[in-house]
């Protein structure tokens, strides 16, 4: 690891106070772009940013990917994969009506521009995902299979991580009713929140990585099995 950060808060509005979850895409095994949170206190205003570079010492602000506007309020938590048809998708989470909803937007390209088509993967009443929600990482597995993972919350904020099956332009085709993971019984004080991170693809095995009660990293190993 680096001394300094890779992305460090900077002197336009977008970003001055800060910079957080980032999302990494690598094209063509020489560029990297990176989705990132950019925080203005002054405003209370979080936007969607991207970096580009050939490496990640040598990331620069391109600009705006999703801007803070009705009914998409700080947007941020992006997820952004490439899907069996060839469109590039970005999952993000944002705020209205009081709820973190899922929204989704398209693209030709990995770097945009992006084409916000309403929310996705609404909350479902009286389930463990009826209040807030937020994306998670997405992948196609050795199955040929693309699965995406999400955070999903009730109206007391109790946070678990859950999945749904995508089909070739991303729409939902089977989803989890219960959680997949949520946290061990913590000590007084903890809170009841499993965050999932991101996952990679390791033979047939797609390994998790996930937070609890926003202290500890953990990964789980899901074993893929032909049915």
């Amino acid at each position: 690891m680096n001394d300094g950060p890779t992305i460090a808060p900077g002197t336009n509005s977008y970003d001055k106070d800060g910079c957080e979850d980032p999302t990494v895409i690598c094209v063509n095994n020489n560029n990297y772009l990176v989705y990132y949170t950019g925080w203005n206190q002054t405003k209370l205003e979080g936007q969607l940013l991207f970096a580009e570079g050939k490496n990640m010492e040598t990331l620069s602000l391109k600009g705006i990917a999703i801007p803070s506007h009705e009914p998409y309020i700080n947007p941020k938590e992006a997820t952004v994969a490439q899907l069996k048809d060839g469109k590039w998708v970005l999952l993000f989470e944002y705020s209205n009506e009081s709820r973190s909803k899922l929204g989704r937007a398209f693209s030709e390209n990995p770097d945009g521009p992006w084409k916000i088509e309403g929310e996705y993967l609404p909350a479902v009443v009286n389930s463990w995902d009826s209040y807030h929600l937020s994306p998670g990482p997405i992948l196609t597995d050795s199955l040929n299979q693309t699965v995406m993972f999400y955070n999903g919350s009730d109206e007391n904020a109790h946070w678990h991580i859950g999945w749904a099956n995508l089909d070739a332009r991303g729409n939902v085709t089977k989803r989890s009713k219960s959680p997949l993971i949520t946290p061990p019984k913590g000590k007084d004080g903890d809170s009841d929140i499993s965050f999932v991170a991101s996952a990679v693809l390791v033979g047939k095995e797609i390994w998790l990585y996930y937070s609890i009660s926003d202290k500890s990293t953990h990964r789980a190993i899901i074993t893929l099995e032909e049915q």
